[in-house]
Formats: C-alpha cells, sequence, structure tokens
C-alpha cells in the first residue's frame, strides 16, 4: 500500500469515526481532493477537510511523529528481509531504547540485524524473550523483542512497543492546523455548498498523546471555515466551533 493511499484510508476511518462519534447522519460520502471528502446531507452537498495534528518535536529536533515513521520502516524493511530468507511465520514485536537518535542510524543495517537476530531465536508457541545484552553494537538501539511462531502469513506481524506521556493541547496548536488550510477555502467552495474543517487525532501513538481538554482560549481560532471540529477518537470527543468569518 502507497502513502498516498494509506493517508486516504486514515483519513476516511477518522472521518466515519467522527460521524458515528457526533451522530451526524449523512446520504453519501464520496472520496475528493481539495476538499478530501464530499458529503451529501439532505439537499445540501458538504466539503470536508480532514487534518491530523501531532506533537511538537522534543529537545532533539526530532519529532515524536518523525520517530515513528523511521522505526516503522526499520521493523517493515527487517520483516521484508526475514520472509525473503525463511518459511517460517512469526509475530514479533520490538522496543527501541528510548532517547535513542534514530536519524543517525544505518536503518538497512539495524533492519537487516534484527532479522538476523529472529532467525537466531529458537522460536516456538510460546513467547520468548530477547534484552538486548548491548554487545552488539548494530543493535544497540533495540532494548527489547519478543517473537512467537504462527501457523499463517497474515498472523505474521512486525510491530513496535511504543510508550509516551500526554501533553496539553495548546491553543497555538489549533491555530497552526487552522491557518495552513485558510488559504485554501476559496478553492474548496467551488465543489460544495458548505465547507467544514475537521482537527482530528487518532491517539494511538505517542505522537498523539494529547490531554482531552480543549483549551479554553479558542475564541479567537479565525477559522474560515463554516465549521471547525475537534475530533479526539481515543476519547470520542467533539468539539464544533461555527466560524463568523465563513
Amino acid at each position: 500500500m502507497n502513502r498516498v493511499v494509506s493517508r486516504k484510508s486514515r483519513e476516511r476511518h477518522l472521518l466515519d469515526r467522527f460521524l458515528t462519534v457526533a451522530g451526524l447522519e449523512v446520504q453519501s460520502v464520496e472520496q475528493s481532493e481539495a476538499p478530501d471528502f464530499l458529503l451529501q446531507v439532505q439537499a445540501r452537498s458538504i466539503g470536508v477537510e480532514v487534518t491530523e495534528v501531532f506533537r511538537d518535536p522534543d529537545p532533539s529536533g526530532l519529532s515524536p511523529r518523525a520517530r515513528e515513521s523511521i522505526t516503522d520502516r526499520i521493523v517493515a524493511r527487517a520483516r521484508s528481509l526475514y520472509h525473503a530468507r525463511n518459511s517460517r511465520f512469526v509475530h514479533v514485536n520490538v522496543l527501541f531504547v528510548d532517547g535513542v537518535d534514530v536519524q543517525s542510524l544505518s536503518r538497512e543495517r539495524v533492519a537487516d540485524r534484527l532479522a538476523s537476530l529472529v532467525e537466531s531465536i529458537p522460536v516456538g508457541s510460546t513467547h520468548v524473550h530477547w534484552r538486548n545484552d548491548f554487545e552488539d553494537p548494530s543493535l544497540d538501539a533495540v532494548a527489547f523483542l519478543t517473537a512467537l511462531a504462527v501457523p499463517e502469513a497474515d498472523k505474521s506481524h512486525w510491530g513496535i512497543s511504543r510508550a509516551g506521556w500526554r501533553t496539553k493541547l495548546s491553543t497555538e496548536l489549533l491555530k497552526s492546523a487552522i491557518e495552513a488550510k485558510n488559504e485554501k477555502v476559496q478553492a474548496y467552495r467551488a465543489k460544495a455548498d458548505e465547507v467544514w474543517l475537521l482537527i482530528a487525532v487518532e491517539g494511538s501513538r505517542p505522537s498523539q498523546f494529547l490531554d482531552p481538554e480543549v483549551p479554553p482560549e479558542t475564541s479567537d481560532l479565525a477559522s474560515r471555515f463554516d465549521r471547525t471540529y475537534w475530533f479526539n477518537s481515543v476519547h470520542d470527543q467533539v468539539v464544533c466551533w461555527r466560524s463568523s468569518d465563513a
């Protein structure tokens, strides 16, 4: 699945969840571009632009989202290398060392060593746990790994264990999301009677561990959309601002 298809699938999932939680009934949903979706609600067409927000970068300058993307690619590559050399199906979970500079890693080298490590583990019908003794520098970024033999390819999942802490949702984060889309509102209006902005967090990864409490100082968000929604999927939280600028 390429990145565009993956992004659109994610956006559609968020939209469907939002419509359910908000209790909004629509007659049809059409995938589009600029805006992302066109809804038919009774006799009106509504354009919905979906945008996700993520936590700010850590002190090193690397955003949690970028860190997740890099480690995702390493593990996906390790899985590919493993299956190119082995017919045994395994379920693998990897924990990377907290705070490690993943940008400086040789991703291909780490992926190859991860694949080789799983190959060397006597995997059976119960979970096997491997803990790093840090004798192999090429695996210094990996703290822990579990592996389990599975009978079928569709159960051969390679994933990453992640932890993090919640941070407050700031007005600045909301403003930034709105300002990035405001300049496109007129183009959206050419396709629909009404335009909505859906600012969402799926919330299952540390890059989106945001406190569900919406900042009180949101009266000056200055959105040009007819409606601007905040949607926290984890907490089933929907907040709506109707724009006076629309």
